[in-house]
């Protein structure tokens, strides 16, 4: 985690799941509710279904939502149209 141009940034490496999840909750509750937030999985290859539901549930209850934003979801598979569905990152080289 940390803190540019006002915002605080916080990077998942590898994977997200239910086994780290506490860890990722552990660093977003450090940020003050009224600063902007931003959770970016783009070096992340697996984020499973619990992590985008807390999320989800995160941005709701402990968060304003004009505050927090979730990034580096654009290059991720879902197996479904579900947006708690879990992703995983396609690789460069399977387009």
């Amino acid at each position: 985690m940390f803190k540019e141009d006002e915002k605080y940034c916080v990077s998942v490496k590898k994977f997200s799941s239910f086994l780290n999840y506490t860890k990722l909750k552990s660093k977003l509750d450090q940020i003050p509710e009224t600063e902007v937030a931003i959770i970016n999985f783009s070096l992340c290859y697996f984020v499973d279904h619990s992590v985008m539901e807390n999320i989800s549930n995160y941005t709701s209850f402990n968060r304003k939502s004009d505050h927090f934003e979730v990034v580096g979801l654009d290059d991720s598979k879902s197996g479904s149209e579900h947006p708690f569905a879990l992703r995983k990152i396609l690789n460069k080289n399977d387009s």
